[in-house]
């Protein structure tokens, strides 16, 4: 990556300061040598928030689902909620728990991505 690129850049998970630090590098490197990789983590700093659009984007890899944390607490009582809405007042406009859960990770992947292709290009 570093032969292709010249830069490598990984989403730093330290302090507020850090992140900035890393995303104003991104952009200088991006704006002088139109060149650069950034590693980020769905659902982290980078994904949120953030448009890469015109020339601070040209491809996305994802490694990965993005799924929510599972042990997360409200997410067991979203999943538990939806399950027994379903089953015992018959709301079945409600996703399943489990469907739902996967639902979170495309949603996730769409929100991300979405910050990735912004670009028009003029003819």
């Amino acid at each position: 990556m570093i032969q292709s690129k010249g830069t490598v850049i990984v989403e730093p998970t330290e302090d507020q300061k850090a992140f900035e630090e890393a995303r104003e590098y991104y952009n200088e490197r991006i704006s002088s040598t139109g060149s650069a990789i950034l590693l980020a983590v769905f659902r982290g700093k980078m994904s949120e928030g953030i448009s890469f659009n015109d020339n601070f984007c040209r491809a996305v890899i994802l490694v990965g689902l993005p799924f929510p944390n599972s042990f997360d607490m409200a997410v067991k009582a979203k999943q538990k909620y939806n399950d027994e809405q379903r089953k015992f007042r018959k709301r079945l406009e409600l996703l399943d728990g489990s469907s739902w859960y996967e639902q979170q990770a495309y949603r996730a992947v769409a929100q991300a991505l979405g910050r990735c292709i912004r670009y028009v290009e003029n003819v």
